[in-house]
């Protein structure tokens, strides 16, 4: 007599682990579907402000600079000799499209700045020996 019940038991316990791996099999076939260049969306590109994209090209120039300085011990007579060991291409700034300003200080210091700070709304704008004056 005790068999009957077991066998129930299992049927449907088989029948549980049935409805479980179907549900399991279609949750994987939905997010297979799911899938696809047609579903994708590439992340947008942070678009900068002027600014902050010169503030940007002056601490990329900035490194670029204190790299050159770390293998030749002197800084660079002028930024045309950081391309392309130390830095691809010299940025110009977005507003005006002009080179940077570049100006060695004696042997222990450099600054790179903008022509004109007040296109963007400031006093000052400048990388003094890899720090970044923006007044």
């Amino acid at each position: 007599m005790n068999s009957k019940p077991k066998k129930r038991f299992y049927k449907y316990l088989l029948s549980a682990i049935g409805i479980i791996l179907i549900c399991v099999l279609g949750f994987i076939a939905y997010l297979y579907s799911q899938g696809g260049q047609k579903n994708y969306t590439p992340p947008k590109a942070e678009e900068k402000t002027n600014e902050g994209q010169v503030v940007s090209d002056l601490m990329d120039i900035s490194h670029a600079i204190e790299s050159y300085y770390a293998i030749n011990l002197s800084y660079p007579p002028s930024l045309k000799n950081l391309v392309p060991d130390f830095i691809g291409k010299l940025p110009t700034e977005p507003l005006t499209n002009s080179d940077y300003i570049y100006k060695a200080l004696a042997d222990t210091a450099f600054e790179v700045s903008v022509q004109n700070p007040q296109n963007y709304n400031l006093k000052e704008l400048r990388v003094r020996n890899g720090k970044l004056i923006k007044n």
